[in-house]
């Protein structure tokens, strides 16, 4: 029998901080061979797929959603702990494949620790090398290995950089069990053996993670939540995550000090610097997003056009050929006048839903989305919505299901509540022919400023419409639904970046798949 584990290894976690270069590393590990659906109970996206080793195995590998640590502050986060903490989960994986973003390891290996410290067998991608030498840092791989304790293994996904070097180390992949930094929680030692021996644990790090989340940790049940509160009320523990982030710094910061060389900014941050102080700009940054938009949705609705005859032409022929072809009767009547007419009514507005999204992914992958959710942050929140809603806000233009999923990543339970209610007053595709007759009946078909269509402008005017009054409404709600909590909206602002072509393909290809199969 041969000497490695790359037989057991089936399932492959991959996680990593949003921004890390994640899902491009998923789409090269796997390309068209994965699915999309969603995890049990909960409305978040699950993608799967399978990827081949060298050694002519296929692993599955699964893409949790992006997160900063372990201790959850979003549904979708919360999704990645239940699934790492819980053996019995059908999706705990034999392997943690952790995405390092190279030119910010500082805040990345808070995460890569916390893996290790749950017992999990983990190997890092460290992704974006390209990115870091350019900002001017220089990284020791093998150093960085040592200190943590498992294989690292430098790449740039955007390019397949390093992809088969990762691959070859899932291969051969042996466990060792080390753990870069072990935090011991500071709880009394009855407690501490009170809780381990409760969930059969032998490590002290899973009392943290079980006390410090009683009431959002996934796999116990509502008396084993009683039993936590009690040891908690018993013995006034708190504070648990704080101290735990000061200690893990203290290690990550020497860690870094041993393998990390920066020499000064570099040209592409002076950049981005610059390039925010225009997109971002409190007034300019307003008139360039709208502007932004404006031109989407003329862009959308004039290119969509064709497509979408071409559909309904193409449905309309098939409906006519199959009751000139058959003899009469109901069954013939049936699928002539309900199914492919009914199945027309969907079909036809992928296009608008691909394009769409398709922009959406433009701006995901050059960076400029990040700029827009802290940009219309300061507006929304006077309306009681987060700068997050406004994804859920632009996809529910063409479809209020997917868009109404998209709301799970806002932490605040009532912005989130609000963003859910509101996102169906957005004009969405399905009253598009509507406003299609409206305005030809209306407006007339001309062309001002040689580039601007005036039917254009009256549609663009409909969308504004709507967006207003979501605005009206979430006002109403703010001031209905009451909340003591307070939402901070903290984020990362990533460089400026061409877009991945692939990945934004493959999302449009995913959405277009999502509203035929669930929301059809």
């Amino acid at each position: 029998m041969l000497d490695t584990v790359a037989y057991r290894i089936k399932n492959v976690a991959l996680i990593g901080n949003p921004n890390s270069g994640k899902t491009t590393l998923f789409n090269q590990l796997t390309g068209l061979r994965q699915k999309t659906g969603n995890y049990p109970g909960v409305t978040v996206d699950k993608k799967t797929g399978i990827a081949k080793l060298p050694t002519g195995q296929s692993i599955q590998v699964l893409d949790l959603p992006g997160t900063y640590s372990v201790y959850p502050k979003s549904r979708d986060e919360k999704v990645v702990l239940d699934i790492l903490s819980d053996p019995q989960n059908p999706n705990y994986p034999d392997l943690v494949l952790v995405t390092i973003d190279a030119s910010n390891l500082k805040r990345n290996l808070l995460l890569l620790t916390q893996i290790k410290n749950m017992g999990l067998e983990a190997i890092c991608a460290l992704n974006m090398v390209d990115i870091a030498n350019k900002k001017g840092i220089t990284i020791d791989i093998a150093l960085l290995s040592k200190e943590l304790g498992i294989p690292v293994f430098p790449m740039n996904s955007r390019k397949g950089e390093g992809i088969k070097e990762l691959l070859e180390g899932i291969s051969n992949y042996k466990p060792n069990g080390i753990a870069p930094y072990s935090y011991i929680p500071d709880i009394p030692d009855e407690s501490l053996v009170a809780v381990l021996n409760h969930f059969n644990k032998n490590n002290p790090y899973y009392a943290a993670l079980y006390l410090n989340q009683t009431e959002t940790i996934g796999g116990i049940t509502e008396e084993d939540r009683q039993f936590l509160r009690d040891v908690k009320s018993k013995n006034n523990i708190r504070g648990l995550q704080n101290a735990e982030v000061m200690e893990r710094y203290k290690f990550i910061n020497l860690v870094i000090e041993k393998v990390e060389t920066r020499k000064g900014e570099s040209k592409r941050i002076r950049f981005s610097n610059t390039l925010d102080k225009i997109l971002v700009h409190p007034v300019l940054g307003y008139a360039i997003f709208f502007g932004l938009l404006f031109i989407m949705f003329q862009a959308i609705f004039s290119w969509a056009e064709t497509p979408m005859d071409w559909i309904d032409l193409g449905f309309a022929y098939s409906g006519n050929w199959i009751k000139s072809t058959f003899p009469e009767g109901l069954f013939v009547d049936m699928i002539a006048e309900g199914i492919i007419p009914g199945l027309g009514g969907i079909a036809i507005f992928i296009p608008q839903i691909a394009l769409l999204f398709g922009f959406i992914g433009l701006l995901e992958e050059s960076g400029y989305m990040a700029r827009v959710v802290f940009l219309m942050d300061r507006l929304m929140k006077r309306f009681g919505l987060s700068g997050k809603s406004v994804v859920p806000l632009i996809s529910g233009v063409a479809c209020a299901i997917p868009a109404i999923m998209a709301a799970r990543n806002i932490e605040n339970w009532k912005e989130r509540i609000i963003t859910i209610m509101v996102t169906p007053l957005m004009t969405c595709s399905a009253r598009l022919p509507i406003y299609i007759i409206l305005i030809a009946l209306v407006v007339p078909d001309k062309t001002i400023f040689g580039v601007m269509n005036l039917q254009g402008i009256a549609l663009f005017g409909f969308y504004m419409l709507g967006f207003i009054g979501v605005l009206a409404v979430s006002l109403i709600f703010k001031l209905v639904i009451k909340s003591q909590r307070r939402s901070f909206l903290v984020m990362e602002m990533p460089l400026y970046k061409m877009p991945q072509w692939r990945n934004v393909g493959v999302m449009m290809f995913n959405k277009s798949k999502t509203f035929v199969f669930q929301a059809g």
